[in-house]
């Protein structure tokens, strides 16, 4: 199947202990498209079947206890589009809350979820609240990469010089530093082009193109950005001053025609093509210190 594939789609198992067993045989760049679906998702303690009941002290039998192949999961499924269903438990039952749910898809790095199997757990996290929000918009906002931009900056000169090593210092050219975070339960599986553009009213858009693998940018983890840019007299005059709405961009463009609409799935594979807005930076954009 993978020869048939040819990279152009992941290949999905539902157990890790399956995953193991498969990429036994595969090669390094074999791996990098087989993921897990898991469609038993909080369905009982072992997802229905999903994961064992053996504990980390039998590492060499399979499978391992749901705590165990989550442990496993943080790391072996970063970069996967690993995906899969909520559901229900039986009836007596305490189901899942989404609070809870959250703890877990952060360990299984999800990047979606069927929105249609299975409607009753889903509802149940509707009428939960998360930080002002349902439940299920909670989950919802965090599925597959979210990057948030926290913090840009202008270096100030000295740093700049710095970071420069004696290249050109007439003052046209500054770094921005940009800091993100991926608040997302997963990371972006996609090679893509990352650029930085700059508005300025009636005029044609500065871009620059970023060179950094986004596919890094893992969950929970906080990037740094550098690019010099020209120091355009709109940008030294808004240092200390409010910048416009829709002003500085910072989106990626996938390298392939069409990627994965990493969100809710309507139980099928949802392609999206075109250009990825990282954020829109509005506000003020600090000097670093001196």
């Amino acid at each position: 199947m993978q020869d048939a594939l040819e990279g152009a789609c992941p290949l999905a198992v539902r157990r890790p202990s399956q995953w193991r067993e498969l990429a036994r045989n595969f090669t390094e760049e074999e791996k990098k498209y087989l993921t897990l679906y898991n469609d038993g998702m909080f369905g009982s303690e072992t997802d229905l079947g999903t994961y064992g009941t053996l504990a980390m002290e039998t590492p060499e039998q399979e499978p391992q206890s749901r705590g165990a192949e989550l442990d496993w999961q943080r790391t072996a499924m970063r970069g996967r589009f690993c995906g899969g269903e909520a559901v229900q438990r039986a009836a007596g039952e305490e189901n899942v809350s989404a609070e809870e749910a959250i703890r877990d898809l952060e360990k299984m790095h999800i990047s979606y979820l069927n929105s249609t199997y299975d409607l009753q757990l889903l509802e149940q996290w509707k009428k939960e609240t998360i930080n002002g929000v349902s439940g299920f918009e909670a989950v919802g906002k965090r599925l597959g990469y979210r990057f948030v931009v926290e913090n840009v900056e202008i270096l100030s000169e000295k740093e700049n010089r710095m970071w420069k090593m004696g290249e050109d210092s007439s003052g046209q050219m500054s770094l921005m530093r940009i800091t993100l975070e991926n608040h997302g339960f997963a990371g972006l599986t996609e090679e893509a082009d990352c650029f930085l553009e700059i508005e300025e009213e009636n005029k044609k858009p500065e871009k620059y193109r970023i060179h950094t693998d986004a596919r890094a940018w893992h969950s929970g983890d906080t990037t740094i950005l550098c690019r010099q840019i020209t120091l355009l007299w709109f940008l030294r005059y808004f240092l200390r001053h409010p910048i416009p709405e829709h002003c500085i961009y910072v989106w990626w463009s996938c390298c392939r025609t069409e990627v994965p609409n990493e969100s809710w799935h309507r139980g099928s594979w949802l392609p999206r093509a075109g250009l990825r807005y990282l954020c829109l930076y509005g506000g003020l954009i600090p000097l670093a210190d001196r």
